[in-house]
């Protein structure tokens, strides 16, 4: 039996217990991994009749999430394989041998018998998780968004019903501005304004940020949108479908738009007070 241990110190581990009395039969080897955690774990048919061990979750590097395989029950050596460019959330095994595992990127992996990936997850949809600061832009009356996406930069016009490929930025559309005094904010669950900590909850984590005419700010996280004060006050929240990983607002402040883990981009409506 084998399962992922979210309690060792470090979080990055698999023990493989006996079967009959459920104790410590040995620990594959996970030196070198670099996350958070794992959250899945298979035994796999390999190619003539091996047994390999993968296990994933929020393990990876600057280039995505892996999959550590160890050969020979565990016990073998191991090797981590590039499988996806977020989450690995779960493995499991194929009747032909290799596994199946799911990712946020969205999609479907396959590990084939040989302990190789043999299919990466294709996203059905836009891929915003590449636009950086000054990558999401919108026109002055909040219509026109400009933004990255996986295959490059494009540009919606939805009055006019048209998506288009853009070669650089456009002058007209406002761009995404992280105000100076926003600070410790990137992936993080304890951003700062002016060195006043930003209210959030347990282990939400800031994604994405712009400033507001005012000298507020717009936080874009895993589970909200937030409108803080220039004094880091918390003035009103809106939850959100997925992860947004984009924020813009319009110059007078009056609209927001966000690009979200799901593929989509949203319009919203701010007041002083409101964000809806």
């Amino acid at each position: 039996m084998a399962y992922e241990n979210a309690d060792r110190q470090g979080r990055l581990h698999v023990d493989v217990l006996a079967t009959r009395t459920l104790a410590l039969a040995f620990a594959p080897d996970t030196s070198g991994m670099k996350g958070e955690g794992l959250l899945a774990v298979t035994w796999a048919q390999g190619a003539r009749g091996s047994v390999q061990l993968p296990a994933a979750g929020y393990a990876g590097d600057a280039d995505g999430y892996v999959i550590r395989r160890w050969d020979d029950f565990g016990l073998g050596p191991a090797t981590d394989l590039g499988a996806a460019h977020d989450t690995i959330l779960d493995l499991r095994p194929l009747p032909g041998g290799g596994a199946v595992y799911s990712a946020e990127d969205p999609g479907w992996g396959r590990l084939a018998p040989d302990g190789t990936v043999a299919v990466r997850p294709q996203p059905p949809m836009a891929d915003l998780r590449p636009t950086p600061a000054q990558g999401l832009a919108v026109s002055p009356a909040g219509t026109v968004v400009s933004f990255l996406a996986a295959t490059g930069r494009l540009r919606f016009d939805p009055t006019a019903g048209s998506l288009t490929a853009q070669d650089a930025p456009d002058p007209s559309l406002v761009s995404t501005h992280v105000p100076v005094g926003l600070t410790a904010w990137p992936d993080s669950s304890a951003p700062q304004l002016n060195g006043v900590p930003l209210a959030l909850e347990h282990e939400e984590f800031s994604r994405s940020a712009t400033t507001l005419p005012d000298g507020g700010v717009l936080l874009g996280t895993d589970t909200h949108l937030r409108v803080y004060g220039h004094d880091g006050r918390l003035r009103t929240e809106l939850p959100v479908p997925a992860t947004a990983w984009a924020v813009a607002a319009t110059l007078d402040g009056r609209v927001a738009v966000a690009g979200l883990l799901d593929g989509t981009i949203r319009w919203y409506g701010l007041t002083a007070d409101t964000i809806e």
